[in-house]
């Protein structure tokens, strides 16, 4: 594992051993907007947003890098060290919010 790897798992391993709300979905659905609300009522520290930890992490990671996109978005960074600090300490008592949106407007707002 490299240098910048290590210190990513650490620093997410540090925000989930602070965390009691995580905040996981899809872009585009008014999830920042919900966070920064959380953020606001409880420390700032205690709540993670996450965009992707499903099984085609990987995938997406490596056809970044085919791409030619340096350094990878922040994004995937992040939702990879989630997904191996999870893969080790898999009981963490949280609140998990996921929020969802009508898809053509999601669309419509990707645009924006």
């Amino acid at each position: 594992m490299t240098d910048d790897k290590k210190t990513n798992v650490h620093m997410v391993g540090l925000i989930i051993s602070l965390s009691h709300a995580a905040m996981y979905q899809m872009g585009k659905v008014g999830s920042t907007t919900v966070t920064e609300a959380l953020r606001a009522s409880i420390d700032p520290r205690r709540v993670l947003q996450v965009h992707f930890l499903s099984d085609r992490l990987s995938s997406m990671v490596r056809t970044h890098r085919r791409a030619g996109v340096r350094p990878l978005p922040y994004h995937l960074y992040l939702g990879r060290a989630t997904r191996e600090i999870l893969r080790r300490r898999s009981q963490w008592p949280c609140l998990v919010v996921s929020m969802v949106r009508d898809p053509i407007a999601r669309m419509v707002s990707d645009l924006f």
